[in-house]
């Protein structure tokens, strides 16, 4: 309802103990807009240094921030927020840990991510035992994304046996995600699931800088943590106070009660939806897509009359050998299915041309 737990001890609303750190302070209890634009103005200011790409992915910087602070009044998943920059040394993991260091108090806690999928899911075991409330994935390379991941990422509860023993747990995982990194590229199917906290710097040694406003900026997070969390509050009870009054945000399929609090609540104190960072996100991490996009336009110079083609037929006209030149046109289908089906250099056989067909089915490309 809006309300804040602010008196030390059980809180019989909530279920929850409430040990409040040195110096909390609640928000009035009938915040306004103006409170949660004044607010959003505090926090702001303390990341005036940071080069955003634009303001839409300061917005999700935010909504980041009022994510974790506001976890408890959010039903279902929330997604991953990616920190990521063009160069290292751009500021990425300092933006994470501020807001670590604001909600939690502490300093940001780190894993490495793996893709190995087995090995992903011991993990999200031992820190929904533990009942982490942020796990941070540091320093990525490559790419994101795996259907364990997927998995954690739209799911409030986490069922796994624990290692070593043949107990099965099935737990509570309401912990926020946060990764970082430098040009990450998103797997397609996680790229749905990503809220994209974008920093731009175009100077060669980023760590070099000087002249920031907050030259000790931790230092200085930590002295005014208590104005900052209560900021954070103010932004979301004031939106609940005020009825949570209809907002055009998302879609963003499964995190509805998401974006229906956090999203709405920074877009009605007249910031841009975070949900829009996913939009260049999605473009830019769904490889498969340029691939069937061209595979689409090889495929209508090679059979214009659409009769249709045999895949045995093609491997044996495209990569049978025997000093046979290939047309303009079938070099371009030889590519286009490369890149769909390949094998590192090698030819690729009708069954794994097949299989990879397959994987693309009734898929929908440019309206095709």
């Amino acid at each position: 309802d809006g309300s804040i737990a602010s008196e030390p001890g059980y809180d019989a609303a909530t279920g929850l103990y409430l040990l409040p750190f040195e110096g909390f302070e609640a928000p009035s209890a009938e915040p306004t807009l103006a409170d949660a634009r004044a607010a959003i103005a505090e926090i702001k200011e303390v990341v005036s240094d940071f080069n955003f790409e634009s303001e839409v992915h300061r917005s999700a910087f935010l909504a980041a921030l009022l994510t974790l602070v506001g976890r408890s009044a959010i039903e279902g998943p929330t997604p991953l927020f990616l920190f990521d920059a063009n160069i290292r040394g751009a500021g990425k993991t300092l933006l994470a840990g501020l807001i670590s260091w604001i909600v939690l108090g502490r300093e940001l806690s780190t894993s490495t991510y793996t893709d190995d999928s087995n090995e992903l899911r011991k993990r999200i075991t031992a820190s929904a035992i533990a009942g982490d409330r942020l796990i941070t994935l540091d320093n990525l390379a490559g790419t994101l994304g795996n259907d364990t991941l997927d998995r954690a990422l739209t799911s409030t509860r986490w069922q796994d046996r624990v290692l070593g023993h043949s107990e099965v747990v099935d737990l509570p995982l309401s912990a926020i995600w946060f990764a970082t990194g430098n040009n990450v590229i998103v797997k397609a199917d996680t790229g749905r699931r990503v809220i994209h906290i974008r920093l731009d710097v175009m100077v060669e040694k980023p760590e070099e800088r000087v002249g920031f406003r907050h030259p000790d900026l931790v230092a200085h997070v930590k002295q005014h943590r208590a104005r900052l969390y209560r900021a954070a509050l103010t932004i979301l009870s004031a939106y609940i106070r005020a009825g949570r009054p209809p907002q055009t945000v998302g879609p963003m399929g499964s995190y509805e009660g998401w974006t229906g609090l956090v999203c709405s609540a920074l877009v009605w104190c007249g910031l841009p939806d975070p949900c829009a960072t996913r939009q260049k996100l999605t473009v830019t991490s769904d490889s498969t897509v340029d691939g069937i996009r061209t595979l689409f336009e090889a495929w209508q110079l090679f059979d214009p009359e659409d009769e249709g083609i045999v895949v045995s037929q093609i491997t044996a006209r495209l990569w049978g050998g025997g000093g046979v030149s290939l047309s303009e046109t079938e070099l371009t289908m030889k590519t286009a299915i490369e890149g769909i089906a390949g094998r590192g250099g090698k030819a690729p056989t009708a069954r794994q041309i097949g299989a990879a067909f397959k994987g693309i089915r009734r898929r929908v490309v440019d309206g095709v």
